[in-house]
């Protein structure tokens, strides 16, 4: 149960960010990890997220790519 929570949790954060949970090949999830740390990169700079929120989203972004 604490990893459904854990789940849940992130899936809420990347609705957050904007990213859906539309399937790509391996070809393109290079280019949509692009896209999401983009976005990510310009939700922090503009002061939505904190430090803390922006390091843990974008280690789950770099951890959601080497799993593909």
């Amino acid at each position: 149960m604490k990893y459904e929570v854990a789940s849940d949790y992130a899936k809420l954060a990347l609705d957050d960010i904007g990213e859906s949970n539309i399937k790509t090949t391996k070809l393109g999830q290079m280019r949509t990890t692009e896209i999401r740390l983009k976005e990510l990169c310009a939700t922090f700079v503009s002061g939505k997220i904190n430090i803390s929120d922006f390091l843990n989203s974008t280690s789950h972004n770099i951890r959601k790519q080497s799993n593909n």
